[in-house]
């Protein structure tokens, strides 16, 4: 009979629950952070060129770098929110 390593696999079991946490998150509360999704999805629509969002918009207070991985990102995926929302807690998954 071979032994399970316990060390390992909590370590392993840490590493998944790190990386699909915020997705499940996401999953179950769809709701969170709708306000900041909604203001980013609005600016999106003033993003073409960007240079101009700060012109036409007149709630945009994000620096350019916080505004192209925000406004950006939602107009990159077509201004899907729940395809932003799910790539935004992959991406914090990893980033833990």
């Amino acid at each position: 009979m071979k032994k399970v390593n316990l060390v390992n696999f909590s370590g392993k079991l840490m590493f998944l629950s790190a990386i699909f946490g915020p997705l499940i998150v996401r999953l179950l509360y769809p709701s969170l952070y709708s306000y900041d999704v909604m203001m980013f999805n609005s600016w999106s629509a003033f993003a073409n060129p960007f240079r101009k969002i700060y012109l036409t918009c007149g709630n945009c207070d994000y620096p350019i770098v916080g505004l192209l991985f925000s406004a950006g990102l939602i107009e990159l995926f077509g201004s899907s929110i729940t395809k932003y929302l799910l790539f935004c807690a992959l991406v914090d998954g990893f980033n833990t």
